[in-house]
């Protein structure tokens, strides 16, 4: 049979098909079965290439595509009646992959339905894309909607129910301190477990195991600071030791950590219920252990002050004393003892006492040039009429009246009144004698007498208790009670009955 523009149905039939083999390299052709009396209107519809439909659209008959080689995206489906895309959310939200009637596939977060829609999945659920809602898994919960995964219950917290938006908290006595779990665990002794946290009970306290709240350890076992389980001491309060489980107060001379019981050493002691041992106050100590108390110094070494706190042997002696290899010395006169130590009085000082703690300073007219004396020298012991000189030297600085210094020596000056010169020297007039500054020296005659040393005039005798007898040339006798100057070698010093003369000068 032969078309009337002379195309056989053979030849017709070897078009479309070669049509049909060229488009397939792009995309699959979806054909339809062609009547043989419908091939002239097919062989019409592709002389007009099927623009009616898309350029995909490779043949087409009766306002149907019926070979289309349109590519399709993953979330779309192709309508080959349109040779068209069309959108699979067009069906449903959250649907992937689909058909003409229904969805396939749909989004993670997502469940597919029995009549071929995607549902959110709600709080609790979760979808993978496995095309439905799964509750989450024990220890895990999922709060939000539309979520792929299920988050793990946090550290103190569990859950043991699936499909679950929430997790729990233990109750009190238990716990949880991982991530993800479905179960919870009993609080340890000697913690205590809230909110399902653990926590260690503090200092001195403890708790049974399962427990929400801790105790003290001595409202169990009496002077306790720390236990275990409340049922047993392992530490006992300072100033007691444990014994059998037991808290025992400390006995005098020893020590206790609130574990052990020591002994005090030597140059230490303790009272009873001491936690440590104290050492031996200064000038004290202490030569043996497990001691309560400790010894003075000086009652092994006299006049110790300080000593070895654990022999005793003295280091330092009390002031005015000095330490002399192991025993105190009293400081010797010229010296003095400070601080343990022995010291020489300075030149210009002196002591002249035993045990003695500061010197003396040489008086005025005195010096000491030689350290470590015990008195003083007269500066005219060096320095003839010296009077006053320097207390560590005895270089003279003042001469005695009627001397000068010249060089380092006292030289005699013109002799005052009541002084007479006698070779350099200036001597007092002695009684008998006035000396009237001329430095001479001349006798008291007649009448006349001095009675002092140091005169410079004599004195005259104008009273006479005697009764005259005669009278004579100037010359007045008499035999009794008659006063007059004694002439001695000196001249006349005192008053003598003149009967020795029998006549006194007439005035």
């Amino acid at each position: 049979m032969k078309h009337k523009k002379g195309f056989s149905l053979i030849e017709l039939m070897i078009s479309l098909i070669t049509i049909s083999c060229i488009t397939a390299a792009f995309t699959p052709i979806v054909t339809k079965k062609l009547k043989n009396s419908d091939v002239t209107v097919a062989l019409s519809e592709v002389a007009t290439k099927c623009n009616k439909f898309t350029d995909e659209c490779s043949l087409c008959y009766s306002s149907k595509c019926i070979a289309c080689s349109r590519y399709c995206n993953e979330n779309q489906y192709k309508n080959n009646d349109s040779c068209l895309c069309e959108n699979c959310t067009d069906r449903s939200i959250g649907c992937l992959r689909c058909n003409k009637t229904a969805c396939t596939l749909c989004e993670t977060g997502y469940g597919l339905t029995v009549n071929g829609k995607c549902q959110l999945c709600s709080a609790g659920y979760y979808s993978d894309g496995t095309y439905e809602c799964k509750a989450c898994p024990v220890g895990k919960y999922q709060d939000e909607e539309g979520k792929n995964i299920c988050k793990n219950c946090p550290i103190n917290k569990y859950q043991d129910e699936e499909g679950q938006n929430y997790c729990k908290t233990p109750s009190n006595g238990s716990y949880q301190d991982q991530a993800g779990q479905s179960t919870t665990k009993i609080c340890p002794e000697d913690n205590y477990c809230t909110d399902g946290i653990k926590t260690p009970c503090g200092a001195g306290q403890g708790a049974n195991e399962g427990a929400s709240l801790c105790a003290a350890c001595s409202t169990k076992i009496a002077n306790c600071a720390e236990c275990s389980n409340l049922s047993q001491c392992t530490k006992c309060n300072a100033g007691y030791y444990l014994s059998s489980g037991n808290c025992v107060q400390c006995p005098a001379g020893s020590r206790c950590d609130g574990i052990n019981k020591t002994t005090c050493s030597a140059g230490t002691f303790s009272a009873i219920g001491a936690s440590t041992c104290s050492p031996c106050p200064t000038g004290q100590y202490q030569d043996k252990t497990g001691q309560t108390s400790c010894k003075t110094c000086s009652s092994k070494t006299a006049n110790c002050s300080t000593c070895n706190a654990s022999t005793g042997v003295c280091t330092a002696c009390a002031n005015k004393y000095y330490l002399n290899s192991s025993t105190c010395t009293i400081c010797p006169a010229g010296y003095i003892c400070i601080n343990n130590s022995i010291k020489q009085c300075s030149a210009g000082q002196y002591q002249n006492k035993t045990g003695q703690s500061s010197c003396k300073a040489c008086p005025a007219g005195q010096y000491q040039d030689v350290a470590g004396q015990s008195s003083c020298k007269t500066c005219s012991s060096k320095t003839a009429n010296c009077s006053a000189c320097n207390a560590s030297t005895g270089v003279c600085t003042a001469c005695k009246t009627g001397y000068k210094i010249s060089d380092t020596t006292c030289v005699q000056e013109k002799c005052a009144a009541g002084y007479y010169k006698s070779g350099n020297t200036c001597k007092i007039c002695v009684a008998g004698n006035y000396c009237p500054g001329d430095e001479k020296s001349y006798r008291c005659e007649g009448e006349y007498y001095s009675d002092t040393n140091g005169a410079y005039t004599c004195k005259y005798y104008d009273t006479h208790t005697c009764t005259p007898i005669s009278e004579h040339n100037g010359w007045i006798y008499c035999c009794q009670n008659c006063l007059r100057g004694l002439n001695d070698q000196h001249g006349y010093t005192t008053p003598v009955h003149c009967c020795n003369t029998n006549r006194y000068p007439k005035r």
